[in-house]
């Protein structure tokens, strides 16, 4: 929203909530990690619409207009869907009854990093227990 500061994953999320996240993706893909000012009234002509399309390039105006942003570069954005799955892996694992000293052994990581993760992604883990409910309780 206009007038707040939008750090890389903020400017990346709130982009995408106005034109979804294939056009957020496709700026940051062109102009990701640099500083990127949005204009208050966004010309066909601007980079941005001849990136999105000049109807997205508006919404992203109205939102964020007369601020910089900094999206991030592709190479951020890959990193964090390898973080993403290999947690997301983590989980489904300790769901399904896959001791932790397992689960690090199988990625080559430490115990403590890997109940680090289920520490924060209690919900997930959760959430594939109930998607598959006899699977054994997460042990330690």
């Amino acid at each position: 929203m206009k007038g707040e500061e939008y750090t890389r994953d903020g400017a990346m999320e709130a982009v995408a909530e106005v034109v979804g996240w294939y056009s957020a993706a496709r700026l940051a893909a062109r102009l990701g990690g640099k500083t990127l000012h949005v204009p208050e009234r966004m010309d066909e002509g601007h980079l941005i619409a001849l990136i999105v399309g000049p109807d997205k390039a508006k919404e992203i105006s109205d939102m964020m207009g007369g601020e910089n942003i900094e999206l991030p570069s592709t190479c951020e954005i890959q990193q964090e869907m390898e973080r993403s799955r290999l947690h997301d892996n983590i989980c489904e694992m300790a769901a399904r009854g896959v001791e932790t000293k397992t689960i690090a052994r199988w990625l080559h990581m430490s115990r403590k990093t890997v109940q680090k993760v289920l520490d924060q992604q209690q919900a997930i883990v959760d959430a594939y227990k109930a998607k598959h409910p006899r699977r054994q309780e997460v042990q330690k």
